[in-house]
């Protein structure tokens, strides 16, 4: 099931899915999986290459989905708002600050939305970030022959709960 169909089903604060999972971390998963799933690919895509630095980078955009890659660059390893780019609007700016993580279609997903912002060069609405760290992990997983996590495990988010794995 693609966990991002037309229409979407998002709860923001206690759904009962979510019981059991630790809530005021979720924010800060978010922030560290895409930062250490980075490191990662590069480090693969540089031992693949021998050591190439510029095919290690190719590699991490290979792999990584864009939404994971441009979130890493905008909101988790810096925040946009304090470390810009000509191309970042002014909603990019702002919503990079906010950090919100949802619960759609049984997946947690960070940026659940977007945001736009009006200001005196007009109207400019933020990129769209929005990914599952369940669903990118269990894809990655398949590739780079990750074990699964252990029946029960909460310390994961959506593991040991009945959010859709």
């Amino acid at each position: 099931m693609d966990w991002r169909p037309a229409v979407v089903t998002q709860v923001f604060g206690n759904h009962p899915n979510l019981l059991g999972l630790p809530l005021t971390l979720l924010s800060s998963y978010f922030l560290w999986y895409p930062v250490s799933l980075y490191n990662y690919a590069r480090l693969c895509g540089w031992l693949a290459n021998d050591g190439d630095e510029k095919a290690a980078r190719a590699y991490v955009e290979e792999v990584l989905p864009p939404p994971v890659l441009r979130y890493r660059n905008k909101v988790a390893a810096h925040f946009a708002l304090a470390d810009s780019r000509p191309d970042d609007t002014p909603a990019d700016l702002a919503a990079s600050v906010l950090l919100p993580v949802s619960f759609i279609n049984g997946r947690l997903a960070a940026r659940g939305f977007r945001i736009t912002v009006v200001s005196d060069d007009g109207p400019s609405t933020s990129d769209d970030l929005m990914w599952s760290l369940t669903d990118v992990h269990e894809k990655l997983s398949e590739r780079y022959g990750w074990p699964a996590p252990p029946p029960g495990n909460k310390a994961s988010p959506g593991s040991g709960t009945n959010v859709q794995r």
